[in-house]
């Protein structure tokens, strides 16, 4: 049963029409947790995703990885390494289907492999970009192909701490000499000290809002939207929530100066039990 709903649910994710490959949920416990509304926070090794012009901000090294285990089939994983405004990322999302064979076999897969950087231009706006490998494969075939992502970060000379951003991706991308499409996203994010149950002082919140392109099934162009928020509410202690294309998402954090522990949960009405937990771990050094 669950290789069925495998095929009717995530068959075009994995191994559908060429056009429909290579759209990631995201990536990184903290973003998920905030809906994946991170274009413009873009302030972790989740950047490479999101963002790579979020490199330049970036004072640390970071490593990054993130698991995710769907259906009992479906294996989602994120690698992320970030140092002096370079990056290398890995994502991957792969089945091994045992119990029914369909039309690609009985395994299917999708990897990129990217390498990116960024820089300043001047004290408020980083430009970055990442080319990209895109490999696909299945029982029946496989193939590779290049692409190009591009970003934009910038905050505006205003009092308010606001971040907005711009990124196109998938440039050039071709793959079994398909095109695949070009996506792109625009954020912003503001953090804000809110004084709500403390005299003094606040607790910061940050919330952020993505707008973005998206193919659906039937390869039609939608426009969606993530919408998020974080707070910390101790210590290293974070709380998150946000829209994830209309489904709930929330998490819990754990952080410090030097590793971040990160978890994230979106429910999923479109397939029964599909709903989705997400864990990473980060190292800054």
């Amino acid at each position: 049963m669950k290789s069925k709903i495998f095929v009717l649910g995530f068959g075009v994710l994995l191994v559908g029409t060429v056009s429909a490959n290579f759209q990631f949920e995201g990536v990184g416990g903290r973003s998920l947790g905030m809906g994946g509304a991170f274009t413009a926070v873009a302030d972790d090794a989740s950047c490479l995703y999101y963002n790579p012009a979020g490199l330049a901000t970036i004072k640390e090294k970071e490593q990054m990885y993130m698991y995710s285990h769907k259906l009992d089939e479906i294996t989602y994983q994120y690698v992320g390494l970030v140092w002096e405004k370079t990056g290398f990322s890995y994502i991957n999302q792969s089945a091994a289907i045992q119990k029914a064979e369909n039309i690609w076999g009985k395994s299917a897969g999708e990897s990129v492999y990217g390498v990116s950087y960024a820089n300043m231009v001047n004290e408020r706006l980083s430009i970055g970009g990442s080319m990209k490998m895109l490999s696909l494969s299945n029982d029946r075939k496989s193939g590779t192909g290049f692409a190009l992502d591009g970003g934009l970060f910038y905050k505006p000379n205003i009092p308010q701490d606001v971040n907005v951003s711009f990124v196109i991706k998938n440039l050039g991308a071709k793959v079994q000499g398909e095109s695949l499409n070009m996506s792109w996203a625009m954020g912003v994010a503001k953090r804000q000290d809110l004084k709500l149950w403390k005299k003094e002082g606040g607790y910061n919140i940050l919330m952020a809002f993505d707008l973005y392109n998206k193919n659906d099934a039937d390869d039609k162009m939608k426009i969606k939207y993530n919408l998020g928020a974080e707070t910390q509410v101790f210590d290293i202690v974070f709380l998150r929530m946000g829209l994830n294309e209309g489904d709930f998402a929330m998490g819990v954090g754990l952080r410090n100066d030097k590793w971040s522990l990160d978890y994230a949960y979106i429910t999923k009405d479109l397939i029964e039990s599909a709903d989705k937990h997400f864990v990473s771990v980060s190292m800054r050094f």
